[in-house]
């Protein structure tokens, strides 16, 4: 995969995913700044201004904790906005651990961003970014109650039962990835039953879409950007 920046239907500004990376024990910081870089290349095309070195910082809308929260750049120039979001996965082709980026930048030509908070201001000023990327084959995904009793609401598993029962799998790695995706983009976590979290209809303010396009094969992954 390779990062690219792009005005996709669906989600207002530009976005792209960063090209997955191993993300081997112990290769997770080389990973992380493997994928910055692409970060960093995608914005400088997109801009046409150089984009240093950037790097991330953590912050928990609820707590101010440094330790856990969404991530967010450091190092953008002055006056830009960017997002960030991570994921990890399993290539099923060839084994290996795969670390998966997606970046997002307000177009200004009303996508609703303009005012987005540069990288000094609080969590709750700027927009949120979110994705998850699953394997469709993963054990958590085979059945119904393959999670336990947490997961999925009543009518999402009605939303999966009305597929055939070959797409169910499919469905419901799907339902979840939109699920990581919102908590993600909302910089939360899953704060409770990660049922109560609505996957068919996202809240107003919400924008999600589903990708596969750039991804290997037997994955499938939901980005979210959660408007400010």
């Amino acid at each position: 995969m390779t990062p690219h920046p792009a005005v996709r239907a669906g989600i207002p500004g530009a976005w792209g995913l960063t090209s997955a990376v191993p993300a081997e024990a112990g290769a997770a910081d080389a990973a992380s700044r493997t994928v910055l870089g692409q970060v960093a290349a995608a914005l400088d095309r997109l801009w046409d201004e150089p984009v240093g070195p950037l790097a991330l910082e953590r912050r928990c809308p609820g707590c101010a904790g440094t330790d856990h929260g969404a991530p967010r750049l450091r190092g953008l120039p002055a006056g830009r906005c960017a997002l960030v979001s991570f994921s990890r996965v399993t290539d099923p082709r060839t084994g290996v651990r795969l670390r998966v980026g997606a970046w997002w930048a307000p177009g200004g030509d009303g996508d609703g961003a303009e005012d987005a908070a540069g990288p000094d201001d609080g969590p709750a000023a700027a927009p949120g970014l979110g994705l998850d990327v699953e394997r469709v084959d993963a054990p958590a995904f085979a059945d119904p109650d393959a999670l336990g009793e947490v997961g999925f609401s009543t009518a999402e598993r009605a939303w999966t039962a009305a597929r055939p029962r070959s797409e169910r799998p499919a469905a419901r790695a799907r339902l979840w990835t939109r699920k990581e995706a919102l908590v993600k983009a909302a910089g939360t976590g899953f704060t409770g039953d990660p049922a109560d979290v609505a996957a068919l209809h996202p809240p107003p303010g919400v924008v999600l879409l589903d990708v596969a396009a750039g991804l290997p094969d037997g994955i499938v992954g939901s980005v979210v950007l959660r408007r400010a």
